[in-house]
């Protein structure tokens, strides 16, 4: 029994240890435009952004003080690469697709207010203010607390039928 307290502690800390809040982002890349369709709070991890690309798209996470709390480049994701063999010689190519939805996670701050996309070219494509809506971390907490009140009266129901 004592065995299994001391692994329900480690997973806890583990878990709240390793867990991070990052912000999911739905984007819709037509013909150059960046748009946002949603947006997501949730516990995760947001990529190393020290290897990205030199130039393409940028986006901002501006705060309510209008600092930059983080900002980085990339590419939508609309070329594809193809393989094939025609008549046994091997082939191929790139496509270029015009309309593709893709999804960017970034790091989530309490602070931020404003998200902007900037085009390859340094231009301000989209600027989107977005609302805090923690409602979802907050389910998740209520949940993990239960959880944990549950399986604390199982153990202690147990541990009182076997003293008994």
């Amino acid at each position: 029994m004592n065995k299994l307290v001391l692994l329900l502690i480690i997973i806890l800390l583990a878990s709240s240890v390793s867990a991070q809040m990052v912000t999911v982002l739905k984007l819709h890349y037509d013909n150059g435009d960046i748009t946002l369709l949603n947006k997501t709070v949730k516990f995760g991890y947001h990529p190393d952004r020290r290897y990205q690309p030199d130039s393409g798209y940028k986006i901002q996470l501006v705060s309510k003080q209008n600092e930059v709390l983080d900002e980085f480049y990339f590419k939508p994701p609309n070329v594809l690469f193809v393989d094939g063999t025609i008549n046994g010689e091997l082939s191929g190519g790139m496509i270029i697709l015009s309309d593709e939805e893709f999804a960017l996670t970034l790091p989530h701050f309490e602070t931020t207010k404003t998200i902007k996309i900037y085009s390859p070219d340094e231009k301000l494509i989209n600027e989107y203010d977005i609302e805090e809506d923690t409602t979802q971390l907050r389910y998740f907490y209520v949940g993990f607390i239960v959880i944990a009140v549950i399986l604390a009266i199982f153990l202690i129901i147990r541990r009182y039928k076997k003293n008994s």
